[in-house]
């Protein structure tokens, strides 16, 4: 998905510069003027954070950190079977607070565990390689403790065969919804973070609405609802405010039945 928006846009004259180290955000008083990067300086009016789970970091140069904290998600994938892969839609189980999605003959089975583990986005290195949200270890006891909720509704659980374990960061805000649009105080920063492990669904729209943004037109709905100081005064690095953001993680399928 990422690569399709790049080439969409180089298509269209964007310059990408990928492996490129944002440094800083140059001020002239209130108003973006540029970026620093690791090879100097580059002039600009406008700058759009959407670091994912190093967004609040960005954010915070220009004197507001982003509402937001890196919450660990993590799935656990079948190997093929006749049984139950094949394509069919995506299920969101409520009532045992999982989802299942088709997966190359298989079947990907995610799990909201009760309280997720958070992440400090200052601890996390700029290199995702360099860093595993598994803690150590891969969770398969989180799946097994919940087998005889999931067979009520995927009765060959005891029969498949789970090849792969998965583990991943997401950006989770204290109310499951983005965060879209200006942050209060700076002229020509905008943020389009915090999408709750819905980034993939929702890129289309908030890029919508950050090009309108941007070219200082009116967005095409309503985006009030997602404005990044809507929780007051945080600090999203504290871990009081990490357990809010994943206690939305593991009430996420009954949200959105």
């Amino acid at each position: 998905m990422s690569m399709s928006y790049i080439r969409a846009a180089q298509a269209r004259g964007a310059v990408v510069r990928p492996y490129t180290d944002v440094q800083d955000v140059v001020m002239e008083g209130e108003k973006v003027v540029g970026v620093l990067i690791d090879t100097g300086q580059i002039a600009c009016s406008t700058v759009i954070d959407a670091c994912g789970v190093w967004a609040a970091l960005l954010s915070e140069r220009v004197g507001f950190a982003l509402p937001m904290a890196p919450v660990r998600s993590h799935y656990w994938i079948t190997e093929p079977s006749t049984s139950y892969g094949g394509e069919h839609p995506v299920t969101i189980l409520p009532d045992v607070a999982a989802y299942t999605r088709p997966e190359v003959g298989g079947l990907v089975l995610g799990l909201q565990e009760p309280c997720s583990a958070t992440f400090n986005a200052r601890d996390l290195p700029n290199d995702p390689a360099a860093f595993s949200p598994t803690q150590g270890e891969e969770h398969w006891d989180i799946l097994a403790n919940a087998y005889e909720g999931l067979a009520q509704f995927f009765p060959a659980i005891e029969t498949a065969q789970f090849s792969s374990y998965i583990s991943g960061l997401s950006s989770y805000t204290p109310d499951g919804a983005i965060i879209l649009g200006p942050v209060p105080g700076v002229t020509g920063f905008h943020a389009a973070a915090g999408a709750c492990g819905s980034g993939i669904t929702l890129s289309g729209g908030m890029g919508d609405v950050i090009a309108d943004l941007v070219l200082q037109q009116e967005p095409a709905f309503d985006i009030s609802r997602f404005k990044s100081d809507r929780f007051g005064q945080v600090d999203p690095f504290s871990e009081p405010f990490r357990k809010r953001c994943a206690m939305v993680r593991a009430s996420k399928s009954r949200n959105i039945s």
